[in-house]
């Protein structure tokens, strides 16, 4: 759970949560709004910024049965430290993620979906010149898509495979 100074919600022009725009990067508008408040320059010399306020010990769930087992693993999730290190290994996380180093106005090279109608898969990822936003930390590439009529025992989001070329 996060708590914000509002000053940075009401200057003008706002701050406002958002979502990447690029069409093959996911990123959490969770993620974004710090980055966001990082690039306005509200953060002081040491890297703290003084409006942001976070409760590490407030747990949240997607659904109720995740929710009914929060309070019997927080009382063991200490055990959990290095069996968890471990299967991040086995499933290979973290997941390599291209722009997590780049530096908000500099000049980068990424690939990019660019749609092209011509093409089976819709477009193709081309090699593009742009400056960092200093948001590439917050994302992976990925297509995850909300399912608005989810059916019973499916989940209500779905990956999008994403296209090779």
């Amino acid at each position: 759970m996060v708590a914000f100074d509002a000053k940075p919600f009401q200057a003008d022009p706002p701050l406002r949560f958002r979502a990447t725009e690029d069409v093959y990067w996911d990123a959490s508008e969770c993620c974004l709004i710090h980055a966001d408040l990082r690039s306005q320059g509200t953060f002081e010399e040491d890297g703290d910024y003084v409006g942001v306020f976070m409760n590490p010990y407030v747990r949240v769930a997607y659904d109720n049965t995740t929710l009914s087992w929060l309070p019997t693993v927080q009382r063991i999730e200490s055990i959990f430290t290095i069996p968890h290190n471990i299967m991040n290994h086995i499933v290979g996380l973290p997941w390599f993620n291209p722009r997590r180093t780049e530096v908000a106005g500099s000049q980068v090279e990424e690939e990019v979906w660019t749609p092209d109608e011509n093409l089976e898969a819709g477009g193709s990822f081309k090699k593009q010149n742009r400056e960092a936003k200093g948001d590439g930390y917050c994302g992976r590439r990925a297509l995850q898509v909300i399912k608005e009529t989810p059916r019973n025992g499916e989940k209500n989001w779905e990956s999008m495979p994403i296209p090779s070329g």
